[in-house]
Formats: C-alpha cells, sequence, structure tokens
C-alpha cells in the first residue's frame, strides 16, 4: 500500500501520454478548435511532462539508490522545463490572433 499514489501517477500519466501523443499527430480538442494555433506544439508539451512524471516515478517504484533517484529527479526537472518553454512558445504564436 505504500506506492498507491506513484502507481496512481503512473496511470494517469500513461492516459495524458496517450491524449498527448493524438495532439501531436494533428487531434485538435473541441477546446482548442476555435483557437488557431501549432496545436502539436501543445502534444510535444504534453508528452514532455508525461515523460517527467515517468522518469520521476520508475526509479521510486523500481526501490533504486537514492543517487539515482536524485538523478532522475534533475531529469525530470529539465523535461518540465521544457515543456514550460513550449507553452510559452505558444502563447507568443498566438499573440495577436483572435
Amino acid at each position: 500500500m505504500e506506492h498507491v499514489p506513484e502507481w496512481l501517477v503512473l496511470s494517469l500519466s500513461v492516459i495524458a501520454a496517450a491524449l498527448s501523443a493524438a495532439m501531436t499527430c494533428g487531434w485538435v480538442p473541441p477546446q482548442l478548435r476555435r483557437r488557431p494555433g501549432p496545436v502539436r506544439l501543445l502534444g510535444v508539451a504534453g508528452l514532455a511532462t508525461c515523460s517527467a512524471l515517468l522518469v520521476d516515478v520508475l526509479p521510486r517504484l523500481a526501490g533504486a539508490c537514492p543517487q539515482t533517484v536524485t538523478a532522475f529527479s534533475y531529469t525530470a526537472l529539465a523535461l518540465v522545463s521544457a515543456a514550460v518553454l513550449m507553452v510559452i512558445g505558444y502563447d507568443l504564436a498566438m499573440d495577436g490572433r483572435p
């Protein structure tokens, strides 16, 4: 019972990765259909975020040593930072559009 939150994050991350992969392939969610913009960029940002969740959770579930968990946590931080930059890029691309 001690790894329940990690398994929950893992399962939600896999579901979100499927939606992000669909957006990367060109599917546009109904909420974004009225806004012309680089939706694939949001999909890649979502994949980076899901990857960060997986990179952070899997070593903990595997019972890795603390140094490995720390290294993977820094990698997850880099992935989240990249995702934030992609969302900022999407927002800048939307400036001036209705």
